[in-house]
């Protein structure tokens, strides 16, 4: 009987403790984390982090200081974290501003390269050689000391009659001035450098694009009928974060240029379903219509789906 209720008192004090030790670190006194390391975030956060970084870098353009603050998440390739996450953001219908930060970001990161041009300097400069007219003329107002002009007394007494004359010299000398025989100095050279700039593939502000090239596209590694695109600027260089738009009977979706570098700075692409026709538009460009999925054949007589290609660029 004693032993029973021993064993029954011995439960019950391990679930008041439990219930206690529960209350006391949920309730009363919980366990609040500061200063943590971005890297022991969730994912969820850490998809919060890459925006807010994204952000920051669309309005300062300091690449390298976004490349210092992605470090801290540890991601084994972070270019490819903010294009991963920009393409969810994009399916998952995220503001427009949301996604081009990330994707540009993730592309600049990608290519090593930042939105401001380089500047290097030439490993040799040049003086510039003074004109004639001041090499031959004495400089004036070049920051060089004027030489001294030396004077030479020479003694000459004045006369008694007539020292009334020379109060102004009363020790009765008058100086004679020899002029100097010292060159004068040639202002110093001056310095040119000429910055050499490595801009990044740009657009045209203002201009609109124009289809360049509407292709049927077959080939049998597509295992899906696609609409590939590729936007060039009007130097003829593949441009990421260009956005366009997808419509069908119904519906529509859009697309960011550079989300997948793998294929090119410029590519996008939009599974097409059969049956259905599309209309592609870049923005400031012309829609082109009539896009249905192709019936291609092989070398063998079997037949499969086929796609288009899509190549716009800004004139």
């Amino acid at each position: 009987m004693n032993e029973n209720r021993g064993s029954w008192y011995l439960l019950t004090g391990i679930i008041i403790g439990i219930g206690l030790g529960l209350l006391v670190s949920w309730v009363l006194w919980p366990t609040r984390y500061r200063d943590n390391a971005p890297a022991s975030l969730s994912e969820e956060y850490k998809d919060n982090y890459r925006t807010l970084i994204a952000a920051a870098y669309m309005a300062s353009g300091d690449v390298e200081r976004a490349r210092s603050r992605l470090v801290l998440l540890m991601d084994a390739d972070m270019a490819a974290a903010l294009i991963t996450q920009a393409q969810r953001s994009m399916v998952a219908g995220r503001p427009e501003a949301e996604v081009r930060a990330l994707s540009l970001l993730g592309l600049t990161l990608a290519s090593g390269d930042g939105p401001t041009p380089a500047v290097t300097f030439p490993p040799t400069v040049t003086p510039l050689t003074p004109p004639a007219a001041q090499r031959t003329s004495t400089p004036t107002n070049t920051g060089v000391p004027s030489p001294v002009v030396a004077w030479t007394p020479t003694p000459v007494r004045t006369p008694d009659a007539t020292r009334a004359s020379t109060q102004g010299n009363p020790a009765g000398y008058t100086g004679t001035p020899t002029p100097p025989t010292s060159t004068p100095t040639p202002p110093p050279p001056t310095f040119t450098i000429a910055p050499t700039f490595t801009p990044t593939p740009t657009l045209t502000p203002g201009q609109p694009f124009r289809l360049l090239q509407k292709q049927i596209v077959c080939n049998l590694d597509l295992t899906q009928p696609l609409i590939q695109v590729q936007v060039h600027n009007a130097s003829g260089d593949p441009v990421a974060g260009v956005e366009g738009f997808v419509f069908w009977e119904g519906d529509s979706d859009r697309f960011i240029t550079g989300l997948k570098p793998e294929m090119g700075l410029g590519y996008a692409d939009f599974i097409m379903k059969q049956d259905l026709v599309y209309t592609v538009q870049l923005v400031n460009g012309e829609p082109v219509r009539d896009l249905a999925v192709n019936q291609c054949t092989n070398a063998a007589g079997n037949e499969y789906w086929g796609g288009w290609l899509l190549v716009f660029e800004q004139p």
